[in-house]
């Protein structure tokens, strides 16, 4: 996951729950571990600064 300015990501399940919120390096290829979600859609924001700076959808198809 990687965006320029971004310095923590989240992610929200389809109800609006947080599932999980990470910091990242902004310009650095940066992983997440999802191993612990179920399958699903999910809402992933890009956040620096108390700002929203982008949001994608995120499908997780397997426990792994």
């Amino acid at each position: 996951m990687q965006h320029p300015t971004a310095t923590q990501i989240v992610l929200h399940d389809l109800m609006g729950k947080e599932q999980h919120r990470q910091a990242v390096l902004p310009q650095h290829n940066n992983s997440l571990n999802l191993v612990h979600l179920p399958r699903g859609i999910f809402l992933l924001s890009y956040w620096h600064q108390g700002q929203q700076l982008q949001h994608e959808k995120l499908l997780k198809k397997s426990k792994r």
